[in-house]
């Protein structure tokens, strides 16, 4: 058993040197087995367990090598029920999102599945984690289960958020036929543009009202666990995934960082002070200003309050902004998607003034206009992303 034993400890530590090579992987191999041979020697005569003085001298191995002590607690706990419960919630939340377009019903069950095992993987955890603390007095193990609880919350929440928006959205695009047609929903618009736009409106919609309500509720969650945890941010399991293939960033793209933003914010002034022209025939009137006035003229029951599309465009955007200035990471992912948002809402007021108010329009006035603005910003933004991820690559392959 003795044998065995050695021989089964020289192998643990030649798997985690299997990087190095030649003489210096034999020296390090012979010396580092042969200090951890002793010390499983010295605790399996304390302890008259061999298994238990076997995990106790592999554990210590992190005291002779660069192994990531933190990557190690990851794994130190077996995967149990709650897991699988956890990973199957999240492919449920994204089943739910690519159901709505086949079976409103079958996307709604699953949604409401994915909820539910989600809940009560999270409640297991979360106790689990408590337990541990309160009990055993494991900080480690505490943090471990804890993050498990939580890992899955944010990739979760987005299918969620979008599943019950396309389905508000419908329900939405419903009521404005009917209404607009109540013996024959169907023929309610004279073209399939028209129908487009319902829908599209109908989810922008939805989209703003799910998603507040979403960012509240995770925001309180997330507020929570920083409470319990003491940690101000807590890396999600997708993020996780991608940190495997992720690349450390170039001196070039450090240096740009903390003025990246704040050039992004000017491009979004720039685009609220661009001139644009607007007819509202109902009330025959004119408009020769800038979007910023035209996005409160925008507000009145004439226009079906579509301003108010606008207005919630750019406060993303200011949300946004504000974020990658104030974070350290630098969330130029979510400016990117804001920009994007704020050239689809100018398209929506185009397309309702143009559909819905007869013989008002909006136009813009110079090749200098808002969406063009936000268009060059959005173009940026993406430079900027794909720079940090190919001169990242470029230096890790040097």
């Amino acid at each position: 058993m003795e044998g065995f034993m050695e021989d089964r400890i020289k192998k643990y530590v030649e798997y985690h040197f299997r990087f190095k090579k030649g003489k210096e992987k034999e020296d390090l191999v012979e010396e580092v087995s042969g200090n951890l041979i002793d010390y499983f020697y010295q605790k399996s005569e304390a302890y008259g367990d061999e298994d238990r003085a076997y995990r106790e001298t592999i554990a210590r191995l992190g005291d002779f090598s660069d192994v990531n002590p933190e990557a190690a607690r990851q794994f130190s706990l077996m995967p149990g029920i709650y897991d699988v419960g956890l990973i199957t919630a999240a492919v449920l939340s994204a089943f739910g999102l690519v159901a709505v377009f086949l079976h409103t019903s079958i996307a709604f069950i699953l949604t409401v599945l994915s909820i539910s095992m989600f809940v009560a993987s999270a409640y297991y955890t979360y106790h689990k984690a408590q337990y541990e603390k309160n009990v055993n007095g494991d900080i480690d193990t505490f943090y471990l289960y804890l993050d498990k609880s939580f890992s899955y919350l944010k990739t979760a929440f987005v299918f969620w958020a979008l599943t019950f928006s396309l389905l508000l959205a419908g329900m939405f695009a419903n009521v404005i036929m009917f209404m607009n047609a109540a013996s024959n929903p169907f023929e309610a618009f004279d073209n399939i543009g028209e129908l487009v736009l319902v829908y599209f409106f109908s989810f922008v919609l939805a989209a703003i009202i799910i998603g507040i309500f979403f960012y509240m509720l995770y925001e309180r969650i997330m507020a929570h666990y920083r409470f319990i945890s003491g940690k101000e941010d807590l890396e999600g399991s997708f993020k996780k995934g991608l940190g495997m293939v992720a690349f450390e960033e170039s001196s070039f793209i450090v240096s740009v960082k903390p003025y990246a933003p704040w050039v992004m914010l000017v491009f979004a002034l720039i685009s609220l002070l661009a001139p644009l022209s607007m007819v509202l025939d109902f009330g025959s009137v004119y408009y020769d200003s800038i979007a910023l006035i035209a996005l409160f003229n925008l507000m009145q029951p004439g226009t079906y309050f579509i301003g108010i599309v606008l207005l919630v465009a750019y406060g993303f955007m200011g949300i946004a902004l504000i974020k990658s200035i104030r974070d350290e990471d630098k969330k130029m992912g979510l400016v990117f998607i804001s920009f994007i948002l704020g050239i689809a809402a100018y398209m929506v007021v185009g397309l309702v003034l143009d559909q819905f108010v007869e013989g008002s329009y909006i136009m813009f006035t110079s090749t200098f206009n808002s969406p063009f603005i936000l268009l060059v910003g959005t173009m940026l933004v993406g430079i900027y992303l794909l720079a940090i991820k190919v001169r990242g690559t470029k230096e890790k392959l040097d």
